[in-house]
């Protein structure tokens, strides 16, 4: 009679622990489901309203979720400023050509050289915009095709192609890199200093380039240094943007298409390295850092 009596308790018992557990389970479920579908569903709406108008609801959210809003609304600002840039860097020439070949039709103005030197100089602009768009994106398709290269020897062969630009400028060019062998692309390191001497040329004041390289730690470091036109400090983290303008006259006046820098990052980021930037007073200095082997690339 006890026996059964106890084990009738221990029954009831244990029902009980079974729904306590059971409606715990259920409350922890509801706790955990609302913390994680709640900023999932804000970030579903957020992705919704971006693709209506561009306009994003806040995630106050400091976990992966609230990263990866944060992270698309970086993406949705980088994306809409290209956006803007694109269509700046297209509307002022073909503005120009419209207006003056309107003029031409006309007959407000004359043909004459000036003109049609007019003419060419902003078709050339478009072109510039175009080629380097292409370029861009080339990179980000592309295949590297990385080999044992002598980086000094590599460097120099890029400084030789823009020597007669150099010297028709009054550009001294000091060149200080160390004998290494990394394990890169050649093609790629040559392009990253093409667009880098383009700016050289551009807004060169000092008459001088001071290009240096050396090893730093498993990388290899690659810069170029010039006295240049001002760059104040609050943009400077902007300078690698596509599009992006120091000053959008000052531009127009020196030409370019505003992605030289845009695919300066992008050509080291398929190397697996990175880029940089820094300045004292009015000297400023580019840089690259790149693998210097295949174990290194690998570890990036």
């Amino acid at each position: 009679m006890q026996s059964q009596h106890f084990r009738q308790v221990v029954g009831e018992y244990f029902l009980q622990a079974g729904i306590i557990t059971f409606l715990a389970a259920i409350l922890i479920h509801l706790i955990l489901s609302k913390k994680i579908l709640y900023p999932l569903n804000r970030l579903s709406d957020d992705s919704n309203m971006l693709n209506k108008n561009g306009n994003a609801i806040m995630v106050n959210s400091k976990d992966e979720v609230g990263q990866i809003a944060d992270r698309m609304k970086h993406l949705s600002r980088r994306q809409n400023q290209m956006m803007d840039g694109l269509a700046h860097e297209l509307r002022t020439p073909l503005t120009t050509l419209n207006g003056y070949l309107e003029g031409l039709e006309s007959g407000v103005f004359e043909q004459s050289q000036s003109v049609y030197a007019l003419l060419r100089k902003e078709c050339v602009q478009l072109t510039d915009v175009v080629e380097n768009m292409h370029d861009l994106q080339a990179w980000k398709d592309s295949h590297i095709d990385n080999q044992w290269i002598e980086i000094k020897h590599t460097v120099a062969s890029a400084v030789l192609l823009f020597q007669d630009r150099f010297d028709e400028l009054n550009i001294d060019v000091d060149m200080q890199v160390e004998s290494k062998t990394v394990y890169c692309d050649p093609k790629a390191v040559q392009a990253i200093l093409a667009h880098l001497f383009d700016n050289v040329i551009r807004y060169d004041v000092g008459k001088k380039v001071v290009i240096k390289g050396k090893q730093v730690n498993h990388h290899f470091k690659v810069s170029v240094s010039n006295q240049g036109r001002d760059i104040p400090e609050e943009v400077q983290d902007q300078l690698f943007d596509p599009f992006f303008r120091v000053e959008a006259s000052r531009n127009r006046r020196t030409g370019g298409s505003g992605l030289g820098l845009a695919i300066v990052k992008e050509i080291v980021k398929k190397l697996n390295g990175k880029v940089g930037f820094y300045s004292e007073h009015d000297f400023y200095t580019f840089c690259f850092f790149i693998p210097e082997s295949k174990e290194s690339n690998k570890e990036v």
